[in-house]
């Protein structure tokens, strides 16, 4: 995995999440039968992705054949950890994309769409997987390091296909324990009961991480899942506030650092940034209704063959 700055990790992380929010744009456009348009978007996801490929130019430039040039001239002779495929794919992308653009010359082809979606996929997946990203498990150990007054925390093992229904196992950890190995042992835990309870496909079951602390519950962070794939409208709408930005699978997840005392202001405070004009129309409004019914709120922190992208830190807004 290669090494990066503090600052080059950061973009580069935010570079992958908004390559990751146009590839899901492109999938539904081409399940639409837009698969014309879905090619124009993918060619954003490749740059994006290009873009975190460079990280570590530490150059910020908002021009496209910038960013087309210096990944040719890094990547272009199939040496490095990138193969060399992926910047012929580039290159075709940035084609179709001002065919499509300035021209309307992309046909609409579903077979172009599906390769296109593929290689762009695999295109993410490789650079992701030589990012050092921050996910959850390691997030919150580093949370409960700094936050000393914290004495257990709690998580939810549950199907992420049901809010309501299904087999639900609620976890107490002492903070003192905390570590992402130590999450993964929940989650193998988790899994065998589940399947000692009878509970169908447990392989596709998640931990996740609830936002009250303690056997009372008294203080709670505030967690917003933004059920929006426009990266652009989020970081608006959360301008100004104080936090740690997620990307999940098709949206993203939002974690207020202020924690909040008493499960009746923390109800309030949830009712209330739903309500807001500029979060209400990213809120997902199935995630604030069941929690504020059970009284605390849970944010996926594993993956499943349902929900393949573990969430990774891609904005600290603190």
């Amino acid at each position: 995995m290669r090494t990066l700055s503090v600052n080059h990790a950061a973009f580069a992380a935010e570079s992958l999440a908004v390559a990751h929010t146009h590839l899901k744009t492109a999938e539904l456009a081409s399940g639409g039968d837009d698969h014309a348009g879905a090619i124009s978007r993918l060619y954003y996801a490749a740059m994006h992705c290009a873009k975190a490929a460079l990280a570590d130019l530490g150059r910020r430039s908002k021009k496209h054949d910038y960013w087309v040039g210096e990944f040719n001239r890094r990547h272009g002779r199939g040496e490095s950890w990138i193969p060399r495929k992926f910047t012929r794919m580039l290159h075709r992308l940035h084609g179709l994309r001002g065919d499509h653009d300035y021209s309307g010359a992309v046909p609409n082809d579903e077979s172009l769409a599906v390769r296109c979606i593929r290689d762009v996929r695999r295109f993410i997946w490789r650079v992701q997987r030589n990012t050092r990203l921050v996910k959850y498990p390691e997030f919150i150990s580093e949370f409960i390091s700094s936050n000393k007054e914290i004495k257990a925390i709690e998580f939810d093992f549950y199907c992420p296909q049901a809010y309501r229904h299904k087999e639900r196992l609620q976890i107490q950890v002492q903070a003192s324990r905390m570590s992402p190995t130590y999450i993964s042992r929940i989650v193998t835990v988790g899994r065998r009961a589940i399947r000692k309870l009878g509970g169908k496909k447990p392989d596709h079951y998640v931990l996740g991480w609830n936002s009250r602390f303690g056997p009372s519950g008294d203080d709670q962070l505030v967690f917003l899942d933004l059920d929006s794939v426009d990266y652009g409208a989020i970081r608006a709408a959360l301008k100004g506030k104080k936090g740690w930005l997620f990307k999940s699978g098709k949206g993203y997840h939002f974690v207020f650092q202020e924690m909040v005392e008493g499960n009746e202001r923390w109800r309030r405070t949830v009712a209330r940034l739903a309500k807001s004009k500029a979060l209400r129309p990213l809120i997902d409004r199935r995630h604030v209704a069941y929690s504020t019914k059970r009284g605390y709120s849970t944010l996926r922190v594993t993956r499943s063959p349902i929900k393949d992208l573990q969430p990774f830190l891609c904005a600290d807004l603190t």
